[in-house]
């Protein structure tokens, strides 16, 4: 299967999971011990600890290394 970055971001472009939904900026969403908020820079969720992480809002065509 050869891989096609500008094929794969072409069909996968306003896809999303059956089960998913759309958050808008700003919205705050709780998963279990997870508080996650929807931001223009990405998706943060974090515990009441503090402990998490950060999902950069992907933009144009990955990079290959």
């Amino acid at each position: 299967y050869p891989y096609s970055a500008q094929g794969d971001v072409a069909r996968d472009y306003h896809r999303t999971s059956p089960r998913g939904h759309y958050l808008p900026f700003w919205t705050h969403e709780h998963v279990g011990a997870l508080s996650c908020v929807s931001q223009p820079s990405g998706l943060a969720c974090f515990n009441q600890g503090g402990d998490g992480w950060i999902l950069p809002r992907y933009v144009g065509l990955p990079h290959t290394f």
